[in-house]
C-alpha cells in the first residue's frame, strides 16, 4: 500500500467527517434563528 493511497483515504475520512459536523453547524444555526 502506497503512502499517497493511504493519506487519499484519510483525506476522503475527514472530508466526510467535516461535511457531517458542517450539517450539524447548519442546523444548530438555523434552530438558534428560529427560537
Amino acid at each position: 500500500v502506497s503512502v499517497d493511497a493511504m493519506f487519499d483515504v484519510q483525506a476522503k475520512r475527514i472530508h466526510e467527517y467535516k461535511r457531517q459536523l458542517l450539517n450539524v453547524l447548519g442546523i444548530i444555526y438555523r434552530y438558534d434563528c428560529i427560537k
